[in-house]
């Protein structure tokens, strides 16, 4: 798939969310980019319980971002696993985000890692697999699913 683009953006509510939406359906250049595209997709998800605020700054330019989807039910553990984790994961390498899906559909979880070379994912994640911590014991169970993807941040990017 050529050119594909991921945008985080934060609405105050659904109203605001549903509203922008319906904007970038109709609009023939979406984000300013609409040339590059060959269409737009989006999904609304919220931060988990402990996640931190995302904020601006230059974390990659490689950023991971790996998609879960849940069994029905299972977000509760999952959720509960991950947070037992986070803190020695984000020793080898800093978690961005960890969000859930807030729409119908089957439950997705989403997590967003940032690194400086592909090198320091994989010694991160092998470490992470090394000492028993990723995926989360406990967690990993309830997991159906899961899609990788790496993406290089653009030149306008927040997250750089």
């Amino acid at each position: 798939m050529l050119n594909r683009f991921a945008f985080l953006t934060q609405y105050d509510d659904a109203d605001k969310l549903a509203a922008e939406r319906a904007r970038l359906m109709q609009t023939e250049n979406p984000y300013g980019i609409g040339a590059y595209l060959g269409g737009v997709t989006s999904t609304a998800f919220k931060p988990l319980s402990f996640a931190q605020p995302i904020v601006p700054g230059e974390y990659g330019p490689f950023y991971e971002i790996r998609t879960y989807t849940i069994a029905p039910g299972g977000q509760p553990e999952t959720e509960e696993a991950c947070c037992k984790v986070i803190p020695r994961r984000n020793e080898m390498s800093m978690l961005l985000t960890i969000m859930g899906s807030v729409e119908g559909g089957p439950q997705k979880m989403v997590h967003i890692w940032p690194y400086k070379t592909i090198e320091d994912r994989v010694k991160a994640r092998g470490q992470a697999s090394k000492e028993g911590i990723w995926p989360p014991p406990g967690g990993s169970a309830q997991l159906t699913s899961l899609q990788s993807e790496l993406f290089v941040a653009t030149s306008f990017s927040g997250l750089r």
